[in-house]
């Protein structure tokens, strides 16, 4: 630092390390996604442009390669402003609709009148966009899954997660760790953890 620098040229520099910085962040993000896709013989659908320069048709392709599940029902959460509660409930063509809705008397999972959503484009262009939480399903019909998402809580989340045989991805959230398993195949359930 010079002592003629000015506010407005120290703020400069400090801008230029940091553009710097952060180019040397993607150079190692890019080393480390083809590390990844080398790992598991496929290509993982990140191309290295930021997230803004996908269309939303190929943001939904993404999002369906990661989440690879159920597509016949989804999840959609709910909040109760009344209790503060929340959670996740199966998306039915029904919900709420007067005469064919029994809640909150009936459970969904009870309910005769339920007609599951596909989890189609529109369904995840509204999760892309905010305008609704989609919840995936990855367990298969046939028992088998594409990825798992673990929930470790408790004091013993890092011990629980050592226990799993898989490659895990971990991100941390308040109270816990939330754990993806992404496998590039159909695998069965058994296989993630024993």
């Amino acid at each position: 630092m010079d002592s003629k620098d000015t506010p407005q040229d120290i703020i400069e520099r400090q801008i230029l390390e940091l553009e710097n910085q952060i180019a040397r962040l993607r150079e190692q993000k890019s080393r480390m996604m083809n590390r990844v896709s080398a790992d598991t013989g496929n290509a993982l659908p990140v191309k290295n442009l930021p997230a803004q320069n996908f269309t939303p048709d190929e943001k939904i392709k993404i999002f369906r390669n990661y989440f690879l599940g159920r597509d016949d029902v989804f999840a959609r959460r709910w909040c109760n402003n009344r209790t503060g509660k929340s959670g996740y409930s199966p998306a039915c063509k029904h919900e709420w609709v007067r005469d064919i809705c029994c809640k909150p008397k009936v459970k969904c999972s009870d309910c005769p009148n339920r007609a599951f959503l596909p989890l189609d484009d529109i369904a995840i262009r509204q999760h892309l966009t905010g305008a609704q939480v989609v919840g995936a399903y990855p367990l298969l019909l046939d028992e088998t899954c594409h990825f798992l998402a673990l929930d470790f809580d408790g004091k013993t989340w890092r011990d629980d997660i050592f226990r799993c045989k898989t490659h895990l991805h971990r991100s941390q959230y308040p109270g816990g760790n939330r754990t993806l398993a992404f496998r590039r195949w159909r695998t069965p359930l058994d296989i993630f953890c024993r």
